[in-house]
């Protein structure tokens, strides 16, 4: 390891320093006419200091990897309330489907007032937060939409009610005949 400008002048002013005299402008010498000096005067130089440099540190980041959105169609149901509650709210169901995923954004394709004449789907990118109350959302239209790892698409919902009324007509069939 080489020695910084900076401790060839160091060395070379405690060497003059220690006989009593000075070395003018060695502020305007460069590297190479440092170790000319260095070399005629014969002068010792002591080991490099090696400096640590200081790793700034990193504000935790929050690990994405393990998010629990995924490819697929799924519907989310809310609540809005129209009429300042004297009349209870109304539900609303919005049927969106997510066709990319990326590290922080979702590519989602929803219909935009489903059911009225004017009806268009819209692809829009969105970002993916975390809260430590809700977990995993992702804002649409002004609705903080919820996230877990159990959150099903239509298709395994539909699956699963299926499977129920399965069950359901089995159980049926069993009373009677036990």
């Amino acid at each position: 390891m080489s020695h910084t400008n900076a401790e060839l002048k160091n060395a070379i002013q405690d060497h003059f320093a220690k006989q009593g005299k000075r070395l003018t402008n060695l502020s305007k010498c460069v590297n190479f006419q440092l170790l000319d000096i260095i070399k005629k005067y014969d002068i010792e130089l002591p080991e490099p200091v090696k400096k640590e440099r200081k790793k700034v540190e990193k504000k935790e980041k929050l690990d994405t990897t393990n998010h629990p959105f995924r490819l697929g169609e799924f519907d989310y149901t809310y609540e809005w309330d129209d009429d300042c509650g004297y009349w209870g709210g109304n539900f609303t169901t919005i049927e969106y489907k997510i066709t990319k995923i990326t590290k922080c954004f979702l590519t989602i394709e929803y219909v935009n007032r489903k059911g009225c004449i004017d009806e268009k789907t819209i692809t829009k990118k969105t970002k993916i937060d975390f809260n430590d109350r809700r977990g995993w959302f992702f804002t649409l239209d002004s609705k903080k939409i919820t996230h877990t790892k159990d959150t099903k698409t239509i298709q395994e919902k539909e699956q699963e009610r299926m499977f129920e009324w399965a069950i359901y007509k089995v159980r049926r069939v069993w009373r009677k005949y036990h």
